[in-house]
């Protein structure tokens, strides 16, 4: 199931971690600018130790004391956290690894670790109906059919009628 959701996805379904992981993309992103800038060694080292983390009042990445683990807000998974990578409960997130932490961080969210729901989901729907059979509809077509109209246009008259 790799590479089915995106990270317009991550967003509508984790819109909390989305928005965290994407403050993380920017001291990420300070980090490439001030590494790939003309500075000494010293330089490039005084500024990775100011940056921080955008909307904070000056908190660094290492102040928030995470690490390559990841908790669910509910244990409705079956789990109450998962190492995102083996040794990850001892592997603190710093700036040096941030871009790691993101990467594994979404992987897991949109792959990984919805993998069984997403078996699950796939092995019943096709005892009800074969995989094989959607390869007529294009893939706006088969949302159309599992979801229906998201936004119909319902008349005062359509109501009426439909509701009687």
């Amino acid at each position: 199931f790799s590479g089915i959701l995106n990270n317009k996805d991550f967003s509508s379904t984790n819109p909390q971690i989305s928005s965290f992981l994407n403050t993380l993309d920017s001291a990420a992103e300070e980090k490439r600018l001030i590494a790939s800038a003309e500075l000494s060694e010293a330089d490039t080292q005084a500024a990775m130790e100011l940056v921080t983390l955008p909307g904070t009042a000056g908190a660094r990445l290492e102040d928030l004391c995470l690490h390559f683990v990841f908790n669910p807000s509910s244990r409705v998974y079956g789990y109450t956290e998962h190492e995102l990578k083996p040794g990850g409960s001892n592997i603190p997130l710093t700036l040096h690894n941030v871009e790691e932490f993101c990467d594994l961080t979404r992987t897991f969210c949109l792959e990984t670790g919805i993998s069984r729901q997403l078996e699950s989901f796939e092995a019943g729907f096709t005892r009800v109906f074969p995989l094989s059979n959607l390869r007529i509809f294009t893939p706006e077509e088969c949302r159309l059919l599992l979801c229906g109209e998201m936004s119909p246009d319902w008349s005062r008259d359509d109501i009426l009628q439909f509701t009687k």
